[in-house]
């Protein structure tokens, strides 16, 4: 597990038989916090973003040894600097890798890094949004992604496209903290900032459709549930800092990380069979010292 600090420092956790031990870290830049890791290149590359404006590569090798493959700034057309936020990331012929990064301004700018040449950074779209939350890709079309923000809006950006995907205008119940697609992408499930989990119909011809063709996409809402209790008068609310679909058995599992360290775990009835599921259960909640599963 890595985790990202204010301090600009980045720890590494294995997990041993007394539990789980920090074993080795580095500062990416002095002072400059950490607001976003993301992996691509199936494990290989570890994407890091902080307030600096910058954005910094890792590559690992088999025997887990870290260098910086690249850092570079984040800017606007004009020059001004943008704090990443979020990002997603894909593969480009080559070794190549293709980020799309949200900034706190709302931008979606897309970062093109291959070896041995400057990156290429473009606006990939510029709105009147609040600042750009999280981020997901899709489990079956890889140039899909789903973007949230924090005054609770959804877009859609298509890599391949080069463009936002046509939607009806779709608002969560309240701010977006998190995003992660159903296994077979035809449901995602947003974090809120009010504690609330929104499970959203996302509605493609996935199957037929090629990724060299415009997408058309439908969404309504499956169901909104409170995940955690909601606050004391005045209090800050226990936001859902991160969800998580299970890699394994159709999706069936949903993690919920929450803002005070505690993980809910519901199960999807009927998942493995569906786009869909027939109910959502809670099966049980872990207390943790972290918000990220």
């Amino acid at each position: 597990a890595f985790a990202g600090t204010e301090s600009g420092s980045i720890f590494v956790y294995e997990k041993s038989a007394s539990g789980r031990l920090c074993t080795s870290s580095w500062t990416v830049v002095p002072g400059a916090a950490v607001r976003v890791l993301e992996w691509g290149l199936n494990g290989r590359v570890l994407i890091a973003g902080g307030v600096d404006c910058g954005l910094s590569l890792f590559d690992f090798d088999d025997a887990g040894q870290r260098s910086l493959r690249r850092r570079c700034t984040i800017r606007a057309p004009g020059g001004e600097p943008l704090v990443p936020n979020a990002v997603q990331a894909c593969e480009l012929p080559g070794d190549g890798l293709r980020c799309l990064v949200g900034t706190t301004r709302g931008d979606l700018v897309r970062l093109d890094v291959r070896h041995g040449v400057e990156p290429d950074i473009v606006m990939a779209q510029r709105t009147a949004w609040h600042e750009v939350r999280a981020m997901a890709r899709h489990t079956k079309r890889d140039s899909l992604f789903a973007i949230g923000a924090s005054d609770g809006r959804l877009l859609f950006h298509d890599m391949q496209q080069r463009a936002t995907v046509q939607t009806p205008t779709y608002t969560c119940q309240a701010p977006v903290k998190c995003l992660d697609w159903s296994l077979s992408g035809g449901f995602m499930a947003c974090g809120l900032g009010s504690g609330q989990l929104e499970l959203v119909k996302t509605e493609a011809d996935w199957e037929s459709s090629k990724p060299e063709t415009a997408l058309v996409l439908e969404l309504s809402i499956l169901l909104v549930t409170q995940v955690s209790s909601p606050p004391p008068a005045g209090g800050e609310p226990n936001c859902l800092n991160d969800v998580r679909f299970s890699p394994n058995e159709g999706g069936r599992w949903l993690s919920c990380g929450l803002r005070d360290g505690s993980i809910v775990i519901f199960e999807l009835a009927d998942v493995a069979t569906s786009t869909t599921f027939s109910a959502l259960l809670k099966h049980r909640v872990l207390s943790g010292h972290a918000a990220s599963v």
